[in-house]
């Protein structure tokens, strides 16, 4: 009996989906939105260069309308140029079969040997570890119908063996904050914005003068002082802290896109029998 569907999406001329951090929040969002309005069951998904994959538990028809919905958002969003070629849709009939399938997901740029997305910012990996509440949402079924993923396996995709809570360094607060928020720039006054600018100036939490502080939000002092008003959303605020750590150990030859060789390809004391577990069949 099939129990889930694994899909994998990619352009008519094979290009590069996202080939910035931007456009990789705007994939994730396009991922994360489309699959919790459509109730579609989304256990995992994660983009390599040329292609993305994702993993529903639901019923086939309901799989091939989320792969429309996030393709179309794509082509809105990003503006290609080009359509999507016809979605590869495989039926997951086991248990071990969506083990493998969900792994094979999150460990696409391992698969393809490629390390442009560090933070893992165009999957669900960060929503899964509570660096991102976009995707929150996937926790439940992960937990409900994979019950042997653990946080240690999800963090060595990382290549770190922990992620706490940090309050600095305060010139990676941005950064730290628009990943959290899955966005783009913290430009604009949407709801998301305004809830992101506020999480930033709890972390930053006075340590910068008022002037200071509104030229790293990108926005004006008095602004600023209206926005301290706002309610704060605690859970945003704990997931920038712990995208500050996350920042802190992936470094910056990393972050900047140097060809430094990714974790995954230096030794380690005790490599994690799940990352050698594929998905064989899939593309």
């Amino acid at each position: 009996m099939t129990i889930a569907y694994h899909l994998c999406m990619r352009l008519q001329n094979d290009a590069v989906i996202a080939p910035t951090a931007e456009e990789r929040r705007i994939v994730a969002r396009s991922v994360l939105e489309k699959s919790e309005a459509l109730e579609a069951g989304l256990l995992a998904f994660g983009l390599a260069d040329t292609h993305l994959h994702s993993e529903n538990a639901c019923s086939r028809p309901l799989a091939g309308q989320i792969a429309e919905r996030i393709e179309l958002s794509l082509e809105r969003r990003l503006g290609h140029g080009c359509g999507f070629a016809p979605v590869y849709i495989k039926p997951i009939e086991d248990a071990r079969h969506l083990y493998s399938a969900f792994r094979y997901i999150l460990r696409q740029q391992q698969r393809h040997g490629i390390d442009t997305d560090p933070l893992h910012e165009a999957s669900n990996l960060p929503d899964l570890l509570g660096l991102r509440l976009l995707g929150a949402s996937t926790i439940v079924p992960v937990r409900r119908l994979l019950p042997r993923v653990t946080r240690a396996e999800l963090l060595e995709l990382f290549g770190v063996s922990e992620i706490q809570p940090a309050d600095g360094p305060l010139d990676q607060v941005v950064a730290a904050t628009l990943a959290a928020a899955a966005l783009p720039a913290l430009a604009g006054s949407s709801r998301e914005v305004v809830a992101a600018r506020r999480a930033a100036i709890e972390v930053v939490a006075g340590r910068l003068p008022p002037a200071a502080l509104a030229a790293l939000l990108g926005t004006s002092v008095r602004r600023l002082h209206e926005l301290r008003r706002e309610p704060t959303d605690a859970a945003l605020v704990c997931a920038v802290r712990l995208q500050l750590h996350l920042l802190a150990q992936v470094g910056d030859s990393r972050l900047q896109g140097s060809f430094a060789e990714p974790p995954w390809l230096q030794p380690l004391a005790a490599p994690a029998a799940w990352l050698s577990a594929g998905a064989s069949s899939s593309p």
